[in-house]
């Protein structure tokens, strides 16, 4: 599209170098990561957390999002 600049998306080690867990979640929530779980599920996860630095923390979000978008791959129709 002419005249709209577009910037690239960050690659995970450029967001966990360059954002705040904040960002991470946030990101996760904008979109829609977590709305295929309960709140149990949510609260579990979250929960799961505590202790962690703001790195590990990133890091489980994205390890977390990218065993959804595998599951999402392999069986579609499911979800």
């Amino acid at each position: 599209m002419a005249g709209i600049e577009t910037a690239r998306p960050k690659s995970i080690r450029e967001a966990l170098r360059d954002n705040s867990f904040h960002d991470t979640i946030q990101e996760a929530g904008h979109c829609r990561l977590l709305d295929g779980w309960s709140l149990s599920e949510q609260t579990a996860f979250i929960e799961s957390l505590a202790g962690l630095t703001d790195m590990q923390k990133r890091v489980r979000v994205h390890e977390m999002s990218y065993q959804l978008h595998r599951a999402h791959r392999a069986t579609p129709h499911l979800v």
